[in-house]
């Protein structure tokens, strides 16, 4: 990915092939040195300074004209291949480029095998220590959380957000990413690919930016069916108490057909909560 100085995408080309080879080495030695700043800037201009995956999904986000607000992304990876040819590079927004860059390393399309996805047989991501790196839906480059952490997991229509309502106080801070769905320009449920890439990408910035919080208390509402995965949570978070939504399947499933907001993902939320079951 092109985005410069982001850390936690880092790699080297092979002084003698031109090939990517993963996961160290200098600006320069990744393929990003004063060529690349001058391509950069030119597709920036050629883009007009927008974001190219907001403006497919008929929405205009100006990109900052200050290092790294925004970026200059790579269509298919220099992982797989990819070249600095102008039709392969676009202009991202920092929160489509995150979210994209979330579902290549879901695809397993992460520079090297430490930043892929693993999943069981329900869908569900899993903790493999051999892969060296946060599991689940957990953002790549987390540091604990400035501030204590209330993971609130549970499968859908198990109450999750009705129980926050009424913890939260002034000062607090809520991530839900069925928040960000809305935020992203869909509905709270959406299954659109497009506008839970986005909504995933703003949800994954709200988590990094609770290492710089100093007061109130978070509360992040997460799916997380299984024990390991609760607790891979806390651990990447520090200072985390966790309050797990165990609502009976038959409970939710009532709920969620008694809910004419959810109609059009009734079905896949009722899969979710067979899922969560069979995985808790």
């Amino acid at each position: 990915m092109a985005k410069a100085a982001s850390q936690h995408r880092k790699g080297k080309l092979s002084a003698t092939s031109g090939s990517w080879k993963g996961n160290y080495g200098t600006a320069a030695e990744r393929g990003y040195g004063s060529s690349w700043v001058k391509l950069r800037l030119r597709i920036l201009k050629r883009d007009m300074y927008l974001c190219q995956a907001c403006k497919r999904g008929g929405r205009v986000t100006p990109l900052a004209v200050v290092p790294y607000d925004h970026a200059v992304d790579h269509r298919t990876p220099k992982a797989q291949g990819g070249t600095d040819d102008p039709d392969n590079l676009q202009s991202l927004c920092t929160p489509c480029h995150d979210a994209k860059s979330a579902e290549e390393a879901k695809q397993g399309q992460g520079t090297t095998l430490r930043h892929r996805l693993q999943y069981d047989a329900n869908g569900f991501p899993i903790w493999d220590e051999e892969v060296k790196r946060w599991g689940y839906s957990i953002p790549d480059g987390v540091k604990p959380s400035g501030i204590p952490v209330v993971l609130v997991s549970g499968p859908p229509a198990s109450g999750k957000t009705t129980w926050v309502e009424a913890q939260v106080r002034p000062g607090d801070t809520i991530i839900d990413l069925d928040t960000f769905k809305e935020l992203a320009g869909g509905t709270k449920w959406d299954e659109d690919r497009h506008v839970f890439n986005r909504a995933f990408g703003l949800r994954n910035t709200a988590i990094r930016s609770l290492h710089g919080l100093s007061s109130g208390t978070c509360y992040l509402i997460v799916t997380s069916p299984t024990d390991k995965e609760r607790s891979t949570w806390a651990k990447a978070l520090g200072n985390t108490t966790i309050k797990v939504m165990d609502t009976p399947e038959s409970v939710c499933i009532a709920r969620i057909k008694a809910d004419p907001r959810r109609k059009d993902a009734a079905n896949g939320q009722m899969r979710a909560v067979m899922a969560w079951w069979a995985s808790n």
